[in-house]
């Protein structure tokens, strides 16, 4: 995959109708379909729970809080979700 597909894990899911009054039913089978195309329905339904927001790591006995790095990347694709959606 190029550098500039693997950005966008929506690439080549096309979603044509824009969300209106009289035409959710298609909105909702290609937003779905492009979501579980790419793999990512599990930011929808909840099954791709968030990560903790930090780690704790002990060094010579201390403990200390640090960002985490799965969550971070769990954050950013939730969003590209969301985007995506909007």
């Amino acid at each position: 995959m190029s550098s500039s597909n693997s950005s966008n894990p929506f690439f080549g899911h096309a979603v044509t109708e824009k969300l209106g009054k009289l035409n959710h039913a298609l909105w909702k089978a290609q937003v779905r379909s492009a979501i579980r195309g790419a793999r990512l329905q599990g930011y929808i339904n909840g099954d791709r729970k968030a990560p903790a927001k930090e780690l704790v790591v002990t060094t010579d006995g201390k403990q200390e809080k640090t960002p985490n790095p799965a969550f971070e990347e769990w954050e950013a694709m939730d969003q590209t979700v969301l985007s995506f959606l909007l």
